[in-house]
């Protein structure tokens, strides 16, 4: 789909109203069919529809429930309001859940925050964005579980209690270190700064633990670990707040801006592999966007404060 193409506001309106007949649960195969026709009154009709349902699978990202809540307040916002409910009620739905996620962990950080904490036993840790850990010491060890987000710890040295971060992935055992940890939905991501770890996987707990050495990273799964690649002071950017990038894709660039931001970055299928090169900010991601269309031929455009569109410049 052009997401680039003016589409008037009349039949966004409608395309929001068909959108709610159509996941309201009660629709009819004549319903379906009223929709097939209006599709093909013309282009502009057929993409306003697929704009709409581009909307819906955003919404659709969020935990189960959020997006038939937005969708069932069709009658409180009215028809020429719902695409304005919409985008209001992602956003507040997308914080309310990073909250609940958050709220009974022992540390953590909100959308777009960094923070830096010393434990317990003097070892130093910088929260990222969005972050959540629980904090486990006791006299024989000390054990961070990281439920989400991304940190970096400078372990204090105690050879009487081991430490160790654990993921719903695994676990990363300290050897006298400095590293990173980040949690993603489908692996976790391990970066060593100083010192070496030692890297196991969830079923793997009889054995197949890896040692990642200074200035290597790698990530795993519940079941493998990746091949070892090596890391450099771009890949620790983010404790200073910055995200530097060499030949990254257009759309890993707006996926990385997007875990500092709340609301949503969409990026134009026809620029999304585009090479970027260059040192971003992670703490005012709108100076980001700005600096991106400055330096490369894009466009970015604000649909609303939370709904952002990076395209190619006309």
């Amino acid at each position: 789909m052009d997401n680039s193409a003016v589409i008037h506001p009349q039949l966004l309106n409608e395309a929001a109203e068909w959108l709610v007949q159509m996941q309201s649960g009660v629709a009819t195969a004549e319903d379906h069919e009223a929709l097939r026709r209006w599709c093909e009154r013309s282009e502009q009709h057929r993409q306003a529809w697929q704009r709409a349902e581009a909307m819906l699978h955003d919404l659709k990202q969020l935990p189960s429930g959020l997006a038939q809540e937005t969708l069932g307040r069709r009658r409180q916002l009215g028809r020429r309001r719902v695409l304005r409910g919409m985008l209001t009620v992602t956003v507040a739905g997308t914080t309310g859940w990073v909250l609940r996620e958050q709220q009974s962990a022992d540390l953590r950080t909100s959308v777009g925050q960094h923070q830096a904490i010393v434990l317990p036993d003097g070892s130093a840790l910088t929260l990222g964005t969005a972050t959540a850990v629980d904090l486990k010491f006791g006299d024989r060890s000390r054990q961070l579980s990281l439920r989400s987000g991304e940190l970096m710890v400078t372990v204090a040295a105690d050879p009487m209690r081991p430490f160790r971060v654990t993921t719903r992935h695994g676990s990363i055992q300290s050897l006298g270190t400095r590293f990173s940890v980040r949690e993603d939905d489908g692996a976790t991501r391990v970066a060593v700064v100083e010192h070496a770890v030692s890297v196991q996987p969830e079923s793997q707990q009889s054995g197949g633990a890896l040692i990642l050495r200074a200035g290597e990273q790698t990530t795993f799964t519940k079941r493998a670990i990746a091949a070892v690649q090596p890391a450099d002071s771009t890949t620790f950017a983010w404790t200073k707040g910055m995200l530097i990038v060499d030949e990254w894709r257009l759309q890993d660039v707006l996926d990385e801006l997007a875990r500092y931001r709340p609301g949503i970055i969409r990026c134009a299928q026809d620029v999304a592999d585009l090479r970027i090169s260059g040192i971003f900010s992670l703490l005012d991601t709108q100076s980001s966007l700005n600096l991106l269309a400055a330096s490369f031929p894009l466009t970015v455009r604000s649909l609303s404060r939370y709904w952002v569109m990076v395209e190619a410049r006309g």
